[in-house]
């Protein structure tokens, strides 16, 4: 009773799944990657230099519209994680779900001097879970 939703490579190659219950299995989300592929599932869509870090696939697909993202499939980024992120974009959004701020500001400290810019983007609302209306002014202001 899971949808199987593609990891995806900064240039769109798929390189492992992640396995989403929407019908109250624990843990919601499994995440299976190829033998050494990263957990980090890309959505590179404009030639912006902005990238948006979210939690999971469905908030980056719903973000991808508007400036370019990443799912961490989680809240954790190591150091290798966010080098592939900077190898991709100069400038990074920090927009994990209200429960992860701090964690989001943690993130932010710890990688800031691999990217131009670092910021973090309080979310009121998973991105995911957001109206259309509230998406769009939120990630258009950024």
């Amino acid at each position: 009773n899971r949808i199987a939703l593609p990891i995806l490579s900064p240039v769109g190659r798929r390189r492992g799944y992640v396995l989403r219950s929407y019908h109250g299995a624990t843990p919601k989300a499994l995440n299976r990657t190829d033998a050494g592929e990263s957990r980090l599932s890309f959505y590179i869509e404009h030639k912006d230099t902005s990238i948006v870090v979210v939690e999971d696939i469905p908030s980056a697909v719903r973000a991808a519209r508007y400036l370019n993202a990443v799912s961490l499939n989680g809240t954790e980024c190591g150091d290798t994680d966010a080098i592939e992120i900077a190898q991709t974009c100069r400038d990074v959004i920090w927009a994990l779900d209200n429960d992860a701020l701090s964690n989001a500001v943690r993130l932010l400290q710890k990688h800031r001097l691999l990217f131009k810019t670092s910021r973090v983007l309080p979310l009121k609302k998973d991105i995911k879970d957001m109206d259309e209306e509230s998406l769009d002014a939120l990630l258009r202001e950024r």
